[in-house]
């Protein structure tokens, strides 16, 4: 079960809206958030900078949502919120809470 506050819930309708009039016509029409736990960039000079944990803003559509199992969620309005790694959401109780300027992934109770 996953769980989305208040707070969260608005940070991401706002970003769904705002990224509705640039996202690119090969997009998706599916706001998809991804839980990425660990992420690095190594820049030219070789040196290596490690970010994460964060969610990362992306679109998908029907097909991909079934071809890779993403945990879909009907939003207030029917829209719809795909979620993956939809087996991170599936196998225990999770909350996205806002945290800072962004959203986080919290354990359940």
């Amino acid at each position: 079960m996953v769980k989305i506050s208040g707070e969260a819930m608005d940070y991401i309708a706002r970003r769904i809206n705002e990224a509705k009039s640039t996202r690119p016509p090969t997009a998706g029409d599916i706001p998809l958030l991804v839980w990425i736990s660990k992420a690095y960039f190594v820049d030219h000079s070789g040196q290596r900078t490690e970010r994460g944990p964060y969610f990362g803003f992306h679109w998908t559509n029907r097909e991909e949502v079934e071809q890779y199992g993403y945990l879909t969620l009907l939003l207030t309005g029917g829209d719809i919120l795909a979620l993956a790694p939809g087996n991170l959401f599936r196998a225990a109780s999770r909350s996205i809470e806002r945290k800072g300027d962004g959203i986080t992934l919290v354990p359940g109770e």
